[in-house]
């Protein structure tokens, strides 16, 4: 689960259409989140990117470098079988 949120107006930041109203339906969605197995799926994950505290262009710039490594990794792989 998150931890507290040190400023509710980020919920609010977000203006999407499935933000949560308030702290405690935000804590309701992210109990369920984990429920279903959300956390597990982030421990195990081989990249994580919070997009907590940037912009959409950081956000952007720092997940087209993950699919590049990505990229590169696999074209390495198939050099290495073929």
């Amino acid at each position: 689960m998150h931890p507290p949120l040190q400023d509710s107006s980020i919920l609010k930041k977000r203006d999407r259409s499935d933000s949560p109203a308030n702290y405690e339906k935000f804590s309701e969605r992210d109990k369920r989140e984990v429920e279903v197995g959300i956390a597990e799926a982030i421990a195990f994950a081989d990249e994580i990117v919070s997009n907590n505290t940037i912009s959409i262009k950081e956000f952007k710039e720092i997940v087209e470098k993950i699919v590049e490594k990505w990229i590169t990794e696999f074209n390495n792989l198939n050099q290495k079988i073929l």
